[in-house]
C-alpha cells in the first residue's frame, strides 16, 4: 500500500514537473506573447530604421554631396551603419532562441549570453561614436570644414568642452535607462524561464 502511495506521489511530481517545463518552453517558443516575443518584436521595430538610414544617406548624397566633406557627418553615418549591423544581429540571436530546433537548455543559454554580450559591446561602442562627435566637431571647426557650427566655434573652448563632457554623460545615462526600460525586464524575464527548465 505505502508502495503504491510513493509511486503515485512519485509520477505526480514527475506530471507537474513535465507540464512546468512545457509551459516554460511554450513561453519561450510563443510568437505572440511572453519576453522574447517582446525582445524580436522590438528588433523587428528597430529593423525597419535601416531602410530609412539608407534612404536619407542617398537623399544627401543627391541633393547635398558637399556634406560627405564633413568628419561629423561620417562619425553619424558610422553610428547608423553600427546601429543596423547590431539590430539585425540581436534580431539573428533572439530569433534562435524561439527555433524549436535549438531549444536544448544549453544551447538557449549561449544565446542569451551572447544577447548579453552584445548589449554590454553596445554601451562600449556606443561610449566611443558618443566621444567621437565631439572630437570630429572640434576638428571640422579647426579645419574650417563645418560652415554650419562656425558660432559655435567662436563659444569659449571652456564652455565647449564643459558641454561635451555634460552631453556624454547624459547620452550614457539616457541609453542605460532607455535599455533597462526597453529590454532588461524582457532579459531577466526570459532568464528566469530558461533557469526554470530542465
Amino acid at each position: 500500500m505505502e508502495l503504491d502511495n510513493l509511486k503515485q506521489t512519485w509520477q505526480e511530481s514527475s506530471n507537474i514537473s513535465k507540464s512546468l517545463k512545457n509551459n516554460t518552453m511554450e513561453l519561450i517558443r510563443n510568437k505572440s506573447y511572453g519576453p522574447l516575443a517582446s525582445l524580436i518584436s522590438k528588433f523587428k521595430t528597430q529593423l525597419l530604421a535601416i531602410p530609412l538610414f539608407i534612404g536619407l544617406i542617398i537623399y544627401q548624397v543627391i541633393t547635398k554631396p558637399q556634406l560627405f566633406h564633413s568628419p561629423s557627418i561620417w562619425v553619424l553615418y558610422s553610428i547608423g551603419l553600427m546601429l543596423s549591423i547590431y539590430f539585425g544581429y540581436n534580431y539573428l540571436l533572439a530569433s534562435k532562441l524561439q527555433n524549436p530546433s535549438d531549444a536544448v537548455k544549453h544551447n538557449m543559454e549561449i544565446q542569451l549570453k551572447k544577447l548579453e554580450t552584445g548589449f554590454k559591446w553596445f554601451y562600449v561602442v556606443t561610449s566611443i561614436f558618443y566621444a567621437l562627435i565631439p572630437v570630429a566637431l572640434e576638428l571640422a571647426l579647426y579645419f574650417n570644414i563645418e560652415k554650419d557650427f562656425q558660432e559655435w566655434g567662436q563659444v569659449s573652448i571652456y564652455i565647449r568642452v564643459l558641454t561635451y563632457i555634460a552631453g556624454f554623460v547624459f547620452m550614457i545615462l539616457l541609453s542605460k535607462r532607455r535599455f533597462k526600460k526597453e529590454y532588461g525586464q524582457h532579459l531577466q524575464n526570459l532568464k528566469r524561464l530558461i533557469e526554470q527548465m530542465q
